[in-house]
């Protein structure tokens, strides 16, 4: 037998305050000058003797509000990934909202599972960090007409605000500076390119950019960010060679 207490409900609440669900319900809306003075004190008595704590999930539905904002974060582990997921939820906490975190792990399939997911919570709104979805999730983001925002990706034809850099004049603007500083060696380190055009916008500037400069030696190499071994190797390998 399981001695685990359940949890009380609205109707016990109604009980123990010797009145009826409907009150109980005003109480818990905020709608409690419809109320006695008697009958608000037996409610508040009651939650409290009963501990009772409404389900919030149910009240939002029931009113069409969740007050819920998804988000599918490609790389949790990512240092730019941690300071957007402060910024969010920030804001949420500021405007009344609860974001639901979701870390894809840069696994396409796991943005499909977390986007029905997210959609099954009915959340108000999606945070998308995106690896580089196909067009099987880029249909279930349009048809779910929900308001989205993306993070440092674009999706072609795709009409959804995006919250980025300009890319392309970032990674200009660091390879000249290098070039300005007079190295000759320069290696373009970054995350597996993959489908996530940003990544391949950075790149194509700073070959570009090299491409107005002669003499200068350039390479590129891709390795995961957190993978500090893979890194240190990569690094030693170009300085040998230069």
């Amino acid at each position: 037998m399981n001695g685990k207490a359940a949890r009380p409900t609205i109707s016990d609440v109604a009980k123990a305050a010797k009145t009826g669900k409907t009150s109980v319900s005003r109480y818990l809306n905020g709608e409690q000058n419809a109320l006695s003075d008697d009958l608000r004190g037996r409610i508040e008595r009651a939650i409290a003797e009963l501990d009772y704590r409404p389900s919030q999930m149910a009240r939002g539905l029931k009113r069409g509000r969740t007050r819920l904002i998804g988000l599918i974060i490609a790389d949790i582990t990512n240092p730019y990934s941690v300071d957007v997921l402060s910024g969010i939820e920030a804001a949420c906490r500021e405007k009344g909202f609860t974001p639901l975190v979701c870390n894809t792990n840069n696994e396409v399939d796991q943005e499909l599972h977390y986007l029905d997911l997210l959609r099954s919570y009915q959340v108000e709104g999606i945070v998308v960090n995106a690896v580089g979805m196909r067009e099987e999730g880029l249909n279930r983001l349009q048809q779910s007409a929900l308001p989205m925002v993306l993070i440092d990706r674009k999706i072609p034809d795709f009409a959804c605000d995006m919250v980025g850099l300009d890319n392309i004049q970032a990674a200009t603007t660091a390879t000249e500076h290098l070039i300005e500083q007079g190295f000759e060696a320069l290696l373009f380190l970054s995350e597996p390119l993959g489908m996530v055009n940003t990544r391949h916008e950075r790149l194509r500037a700073f070959r570009s950019t090299l491409g107005r400069h002669s003499g200068i030696i350039a390479e590129n190499a891709e390795t995961p960010l957190h993978e500090a071994e893979r890194i240190d190797n990569t690094l030693r390998e170009f300085h040998s060679r230069h």
